[in-house]
């Protein structure tokens, strides 16, 4: 005669740790172990009826089980549905991110600014092309803590008008003893795609990308 089911209890800590394929694998594996066991009982010593109610109860359990696991995919691809859509919400908005790119089109910058962190005696907003060469340097002068627009009228040092594309902008501000006063900076741009990836969203801005977690303002 077969020995009792033994492998019932690894059988159902399976299911909470593998996957739903996993889980019907070892479901069948249990009937089928149930099934040889009552074919192949000795006579004289019959299965007991308790033992026997036992195992069914825990075939019960692993079925529910299964099907929690099942539940458990459909209300994770429904969130990640849900997500996507509300996502799509943002399309056509603007956004203000984290990021220190401006964009210009013709000749105009997108708006773009910074939020000084300290009281600054000095300070000086340096703009670069993509290749990483100084555009333009403009002179801040004194500021006082908080969040100031960036003042770049799109021309270069000798007063002309920069060709269209992408810039990047840097402040650099200093106390009164030349100490660095440290500052933020933010980008503007209009939602064009939303990007999903390795299950991380981004917004297209046209010219570039930033993640959704670094948006602190949507208008």
């Amino acid at each position: 005669m077969l020995n009792s089911v033994s492998s019932d209890s690894n059988i159902l800590s399976s299911v909470s740790t593998n996957g739903k394929e996993e889980a019907t694998l070892e479901k069948d594996q249990f009937l089928k172990i149930l099934v040889a066991q009552m074919k192949y009982q000795d006579p004289m010593n019959p299965v007991q009826g308790t033992d026997f109610t036992n195992q069914l109860a825990q075939f019960s359990s692993l079925e529910q089980l299964i099907q929690v696991n099942s539940n458990l995919g459909s209300v994770q691809s429904g969130q990640k549905e849900l997500g996507e859509l509300s996502m799509s919400n943002y399309l056509g908005k603007h956004v203000l991110s984290k990021g220190s790119e401006i964009s210009v089109t013709d000749g105009t910058p997108a708006a773009a600014s910074y939020d000084l962190q300290g009281t600054a005696a000095s300070g000086t907003l340096t703009v670069f092309d993509e290749e990483g060469s100084i555009v333009r340097i403009i002179d801040l002068g004194k500021k006082a803590p908080g969040r100031y627009d960036v003042t770049w009228d799109g021309k270069d040092m000798q007063g002309n008008l920069v060709s269209d594309g992408m810039y990047r902008f840097q402040t650099d501000f200093y106390d009164a003893e030349g100490g660095y006063v440290s500052s933020e900076s933010y980008q503007t741009g209009k939602v064009q795609r939303i990007i999903f990836q390795d299950g991380v969203a981004s917004f297209d801005l046209g010219n570039t990308q930033v993640p959704v977690e670094s948006v602190v303002e949507v208008y």
